[in-house]
């Protein structure tokens, strides 16, 4: 229908077991202004999980000396194409301790790092806040790259996201919100390389579906996606 949200009616429940039984969200309605059960809750589609993430070995680390990954943020390939229920607490407790149990061997071993003060970064201020660029990478991700792909879509979000790279984003030198300025546009890049990876995969496979190319391609496509600098 277009709407922005659909509406859950939880009236014809009674408002105690909705206290016992769901405490947090009613907690998080009740900040929103929303009483439940009287008031219906807004609801709509989101995405809580990722698969990829940082390349790690089974023990979590990555190609950098002393960085360590764990959970939904790093890619051991456990889940394969498509992450199943649970798998993220697999990744999460499994992993992470692998990577602890690693760590406390090469601990003392590792190079003190050197000193990285956070600092504002040197970004030109601009008009842009970066709350409005970030939901417009927000919505774009989900209407051009969401749950059902096409070149086409890809493609558009592409320029787009290409026309974002020149926006100048409005932090009035102010240290807190040049690094939020800084953060916005790290998002922009990583839509950028999602984008640029979906396209170069003409196939459908696990949880990238595309309408272009609507069947796996195992001849070509049987791997994973790997970016390196």
């Amino acid at each position: 229908s277009g709407d922005a949200w659909v509406e859950l009616d939880l009236s014809s429940l009674d408002a105690d077991a909705v206290e016992r039984r769901f405490p947090n969200i009613r907690r998080a309605c009740a900040e929103q202004g929303i009483n439940i059960p009287r008031d219906p809750i807004p609801v709509v589609p989101a995405a809580h999980y990722m698969c990829g993430g940082l390349l790690t070995d089974w023990d979590g680390r990555t190609s950098l000396a002393g960085l360590y990954a764990a959970g939904e943020m790093a890619c051991t390939g456990v889940h394969g194409a498509n992450r199943l229920a649970s798998n993220s607490l697999l990744e999460a407790v499994v992993f992470s301790h692998r990577a602890a149990l690693r760590l406390e061997g090469e601990l003392p071993e590792l190079e003190p790092l050197p000193d990285r003060s956070c600092k504002a970064p040197d970004l030109a201020a601009g008009d842009e806040p970066p709350d409005e660029v970030e939901s417009r990478i927000r919505d774009l991700m989900w209407e051009k790259v969401g749950i059902v792909r096409s070149d086409e879509r890809l493609e558009r979000a592409r320029e787009e996201l290409d026309r974002m790279a020149g926006i100048r984003i409005s932090h009035d030198g102010d240290g807190t919100r040049a690094m939020r300025a800084r953060q916005v546009e790290f998002m922009r890049e990583v839509a950028s390389l999602i984008v640029r990876c979906a396209r170069r995969r003409r196939e459908s496979r696990g949880l990238h579906y595309t309408e272009t190319y609507p069947f796996r391609d195992n001849e070509r496509y049987l791997r994973d996606t790997v970016l390196a600098p």
